[in-house]
């Protein structure tokens, strides 16, 4: 919803920004508080946040004293994230910038809890996935067609030979 906000901000629909923001803020919010309520304090999901980097660093540490498939799938999803958010730089559209930097902002500031697990790094950024695959798709296409156009001469149809 952060990423859509953006998006509607960016084309100055400030009350539809403002409305992506918050409905979807309210039920989190009462689910939070029903659940510290009913279950105790205790109850954070800030131990998945950390400051930037600091999660995927300490998780690497373990990577090379414990390697398996968690730590696979937690460099799959680290090497997607470097990729389309270098993506970003080259060409890309402003939503889906919006959504990678969204997302990827989320997947820098998450903690070890996040990036130790490789089912969890994957399942929780998932989008990245989606969102990076069509990103780096739209600078790959976009550099084919580049070098496909330079190559090729004009093409000649029938509506530009001579009568």
């Amino acid at each position: 919803p952060l990423a859509l906000a953006t998006w509607e901000f960016s084309r100055g629909h400030r009350r539809q920004a403002l409305a992506l923001i918050l409905e979807p803020s309210i039920p989190v919010v009462a689910w939070s508080v029903w659940v510290t309520l009913i279950v105790g304090g205790g109850f954070s999901p800030m131990s998945n946040l950390t400051w930037v980097g600091v999660g995927i660093a300490t998780a690497a540490s373990t990577w090379l004293h414990h390697p398996g498939i968690d730590q696979i799938l937690s460099l799959g999803t680290l090497l997607v994230l470097a990729a389309a958010l270098g993506s970003t730089f080259w060409k890309s559209g402003q939503w889906l910038r919006n959504q990678l930097w969204m997302w990827g902002g989320l997947a820098l500031i998450s903690s070890r809890a996040v990036w130790d697990l490789g089912n969890n790094s994957t399942r929780v950024l998932a989008p990245i996935w989606v969102f990076g695959f069509l990103a780096i798709e739209s600078v790959l296409l976009s550099y084919s067609l580049q070098t496909h156009s330079r190559d090729q001469p004009p093409s000649t149809s029938r509506r530009n030979l001579p009568v």
